[in-house]
């Protein structure tokens, strides 16, 4: 999967073909913008179902976020928007599925609220099952190949756009960095 694309580059830089050929651009997306997110977050990330740890339950009725957001209805790429149906979610607790009654998801936030009727047992582990937007990495990509093609052009002016747009990936890719992702089964 590709994160971002030519246009995206192009819309995210200001820099248009005269200053930046095709080629170009789609050259550096292959070598800098999505090896680089890749290398950064030391995962590639592919928008496809993905199981996290989400916290532990302290035996009341809790909040959880997921780390990615927005949550989704179904992969990205095949047109999954954001939900607020506890459906395309799923919680575990010590590996037992919990009933999608017994949650709220706000998908924008990544914010799942227990409601009475349940709560998770004091220090059980809490495991989310879900779909995420790639829309951080498709930015961070952009970037990436924008900083390249600003330090292409040489200049102090163009170094000082070359940082910034490093930068900017850099803040959009470090809540990724910390997280502990677990393979999804079956």
């Amino acid at each position: 999967m590709v994160y971002a694309g030519t246009q995206d580059i192009y819309d995210i830089s200001g820099l248009g073909t005269t200053e930046a050929g095709t080629a170009f651009v789609t050259r550096l997306l292959s070598l800098v913008g999505d090896p680089r997110v890749d290398s950064f977050t030391r995962r590639r990330w592919s928008g496809q179902q993905t199981k996290e740890f989400i916290g532990k339950g302290d035996g009341t009725l809790g909040v959880f976020n997921t780390l990615l957001k927005p949550v989704l209805s179904a992969l990205d790429a095949s047109g999954g928007t954001v939900t607020t149906d506890p459906a395309h979610i799923t919680l575990y607790q010590k590996g037992t599925v919990i009933a999608s009654t017994n949650y709220t998801l706000i998908g924008d936030e990544g914010r799942i609220e227990i409601n009475t009727g349940w709560e998770p047992d004091s220090g059980d582990k809490i495991e989310a099952t879900y779909y995420y937007a790639m829309d951080s990495f498709k930015y961070a990509s952009a970037c990436f190949v924008s900083e390249s093609l600003y330090k292409s052009l040489g200049g102090e002016e163009s170094e000082q756009k070359a940082d910034k747009f490093r930068k900017m990936a850099e803040a959009m890719l470090k809540p990724y960095c910390k997280a502990g992702f677990l393979p999804v089964k079956g």
